[in-house]
């Protein structure tokens, strides 16, 4: 037999993988496509789920040619040298190859279905978190939150059918040598010529990528192509480019801004001067420079999610003790968290960064000057961070106290002082964490400002034993739409009463002390939680949202209305501009009691998703550009005719997620005196 028709008999068998791979991977579709819709809902859209299936062929075939680059790479050598004994060697070693290529396939797919549970996304840049978090914790979430037994089971009998399938196709391991092949050679050449264009995944100017896996304008519909293997690369990509806060820079370009200059000006409105980060700076106002100095409290809250407070009832208590202070305080819904992991949304507040994460780079020794914490310890403060967390999750140990910040403590701290405290998984209980912060500000001699990272509200949701929850009673409406079973379901909501019940008793202490005169408090959520709900582009806002409360005593309030928007980047000029008079600081976004801005000025931002919205309505910002109108209830509708005020919010968002990435960026270039 001639070493042509050799090659194409083993070319045949990888033919052979690449079929069986195209069967696997389809199964695992039709279970995520499961996952979106009822066989009800799927019917409504059966072209365009048809449409995503053919798409999502060509998605599958370029990570099985990927896959299967090595056995041909082998067959291709095997042309050099002609020896049956050699080809026999190869087919040994493809035959256990393409066994263990469509376990891991297999194996990523259904993981990346279960992803799909948690995040609302197929695996993406969140996914690092997993390795970077507490590892037992994460393990123990994974086995309490997803039918781990289930799934090996699953996984066992798919490699028991892998196995039996790859070992038929190659049983015929000494191919008869009496059997051509006519035009052997022309024929391998076509062999190679699909193989490689089925790794380019397309005849086009441009090999297939993720944009098209857009098959439709339904979102959901969309996420039917893209498999898991496919996801984790981009995953990769993003992290590399999350990472690299000069291929952050470059992405700046695609959407406008080309350098500061044109960020600044068109953010800010008024032009560059010679110092463009000047800019970036503003001063509080001094007609308050009697009053004394307050002590201001931020609390970053895990998982305070405002779609799911919305749910809130006497028979379903979502905010225990919290709720009789929300009529008397100010209680924003109208917010939107700047990332949707922990560590992003803790950067981007603590020093108004959308490149993350800086803790876990390079960078992670560098003080930035855009730090909140900067402007009081120049006026005077105490500063403080505690987790109730480890000291060392995700390197906030090495990143935080060069942020200006002259304590950083954990659970460790909270442990020694507050006696019977206890842990879960995740760190010290929030009760407990509160008391500790109580502790602290009643033994003060001097201001204080103390950011807070609560932990508690996080799977595998578990609470202290004195803890008696207030009526969870999940409604027909809820159930009918929940994610996962209603026993978690319980769970994971009963843990956000218990972390808003822990912050209304620790509003209870602070109003009914002398604290409740001269101590400010704010609190918001560092992301949503996506556990439970399906979110379309129509419910971006309730994907986005978080609510924020703040507590301010009578002599610090101001006497103007609340803006109805905001986000993390307005957080700390609010509070600046209550707390500081003449002091100058970062200025990241908008004083939310600042009468000189106007509603089409002030947006909400999502820097992870690249999304804002305001009164006007949303728009997700990337180098995509997408437009929604609202509707009633919170809801959008895409519009391919946005109105001025829209545009003028594509900009702004743009313009203010360059300046900030600009600013990042000098900072990790200059000169620093840590």
């Amino acid at each position: 037999m001639n070493r042509f028709s050799l090659f194409l008999a083993n070319i045949k068998k990888l033919a052979g993988v690449y079929v069986a791979g195209l069967v696997l991977l389809f199964a695992i579709r039709l279970f995520f496509m499961t996952r979106i819709f009822s066989w009800q809902e799927a019917g409504q859209f059966k072209s365009e789920i048809i449409s995503a299936f053919v798409v999502g062929w060509r998605f599958d075939t370029m990570v099985l040619m990927y896959g299967l680059a090595i056995p041909l790479l082998l067959c291709l050598i095997a042309l050099l040298f002609h020896s049956e004994k050699y080809h026999i060697l190869i087919n040994i070693f493809n035959m256990q190859y393409s066994k263990f290529m469509l376990f891991v396939f297999t194996f990523i797919g259904i993981v990346d279905v279960y992803y799909f549970n948690y995040f609302q996304s197929h695996i993406n840049v969140l996914a690092f978190g997993l390795f970077e978090d507490d590892t037992a914790a994460v393990l123990k979430s994974v086995w309490t939150d997803y039918p781990v037994v289930k799934v090996l089971i699953a996984l066992l009998i798919a490699s028991f059918l892998i196995h039996r399938t790859v070992r038929r196709i190659f049983r015929n391991m000494h191919t008869d040598s009496s059997k051509k092949i006519p035009l052997a050679p022309l024929w391998s050449v076509i062999a190679l010529g699909a193989f490689f264009l089925g790794m380019r995944g397309s005849v086009g100017t441009f090999p297939l990528q993720i944009d098209d896996s857009t098959v439709c304008d339904n979102s959901n519909v969309n996420l039917l192509p893209i498999n898991g293997v496919f996801a984790i690369k981009e995953a990769f990509l993003m992290r590399s480019r999350q990472m690299s806060i000069d291929g952050n820079i470059a992405f700046l370009k695609n959407i406008g801004f080309g350098n500061v200059q044109s960020a600044v000006t068109t953010y800010f409105g008024k032009p560059a001067t010679a110092d463009p980060f000047e800019i970036y700076f503003d001063t509080t106002a001094t007609d308050t420079a009697t009053r004394p100095l307050p002590n201001v409290v931020f609390f970053l809250m895990e998982s305070m999610s405002n779609n799911n407070l919305y749910y809130h009832s006497p028979t379903l208590n979502l905010y225990g003790a919290l709720e009789k202070h929300l009529g008397k305080d100010i209680f924003l819904r109208n917010f939107v968290s700047s990332g949707n992991g922990t560590i992003n949304s803790l950067e981007g507040i603590m020093v108004n960064t959308p490149i993350t994460s800086l803790a876990q780079s390079e960078y992670n020794g560098i003080a930035y000057s855009s730090s909140v914490a900067l402007p009081f310890l120049n006026a005077g403060y105490e500063t403080t961070f505690i987790t109730g967390g480890k000291f060392g999750w995700r390197n906030i140990n090495e990143f935080i106290p060069h942020q200006y910040f002259q304590h950083v403590e954990s659970k460790d701290n909270v442990m020694k002082e507050i006696p019977g405290a206890t842990e879960c998984e995740w760190g010290v209980y929030d009760q407990y964490l509160f008391d500790y912060v109580f502790k602290k500000l009643k033994e003060a001699k001097r201001p204080q400002m103390i950011f807070v990272l609560t932990t508690t509200n996080h799977t595998p949701f578990h609470l202290p034993d004195n803890y008696k929850p207030y009526p969870i009673k999940l409604t027909t409406e809820i159930k009918s739409k929940l994610l996962t079973d209603e026993t978690m379901a319980v769970k994971n909501l009963t843990n956000l009463q218990y972390s808003n019940d822990c912050l209304g008793h620790f509003m209870d202490e602070i109003k009914a002390s002398p604290l409740g005169n001269n101590t400010l408090v704010a609190a918001t959520g560092d992301h949503n939680n996506l556990m439970l709900f399906d979110f379309s582009d129509e419910q971006l806002f309730y994907h986005r949202s978080v609510p924020f409360y703040c507590y301010i005593p009578d002599a610090y309030k101001p006497h103007v209305p609340l803006h109805e928007w905001g986000s993390h980047k307005d957080i700390f000029p609010t509070l600046i501009n209550l707390s500081l008079p003449g002091s100058r600081y970062f200025n990241s976004g908008d004083n939310l009691f600042d009468t000189t801005s106007t509603p089409s000025n002030i947006f909400a931002t999502d820097w992870m998703s690249m999304e804002a919205m305001n009164s006007s309505g949303a728009v997700k910002f990337g180098t995509e550009e997408k437009y929604f109108e609202w509707k009633e209830n919170h809801l959008l509708a895409p519009t391919t005719t946005p109105s001025e005020d829209l545009k003028k919010l594509m900009t702004r968002a743009r313009a203010h997620y360059a300046a900030m990435a600009y600013f990042i960026k000098n900072e990790t270039v200059k000169p620093h005196k840590n």
